[in-house]
């Protein structure tokens, strides 16, 4: 059964009638996006070993253990070193060594959170 041009017009203009006058309303706008986010939160102590899982466990094990890369960082390795020495190494490196800086490529919330988490949360 063919139905002709005509038929189908006015079957769509009977379906765009009746919805209208049905009283549902369109869903309104959504409204303005701020032009810039909010900033982060920072880092938890479960991101902290996110952030180690991610960035530091192929050199320092994943159990931070060590391995011939890296030195383990545990707290009882870390204990002579102040945060603001660890947090230094993290950010500039050292040289000589595999230990690359890290400054720009981890914020320093991240970082932040990393020294916690090596120098107090035993692996």
């Amino acid at each position: 059964m063919r139905i002709s041009g005509l038929a189908f017009l006015l079957i769509i203009a009977v379906l765009i009638v009746t919805s209208c006058a049905s009283g549902a309303k369109p869903a309104p706008a959504p409204g303005p996006v701020p032009a810039t986010s909010p900033s982060p939160p920072p880092a938890t102590a479960t991101d902290a070993s996110k952030l180690y899982a991610v960035n530091c466990a192929a050199c320092h094990g994943p159990a931070r253990k060590g391995t011939q890369m890296g030195p383990a960082l545990t707290p009882e390795r870390l204990a002579s070193q102040t945060e603001a020495k660890i947090k230094e190494t993290i950010e500039k490196g050292r040289p000589g060594t595999a230990m690359t800086s890290w400054k720009g490529t981890l914020s320093d919330q991240e970082i932040d959170a990393l020294v916690r988490f090596i120098k107090s949360t035993a692996p």
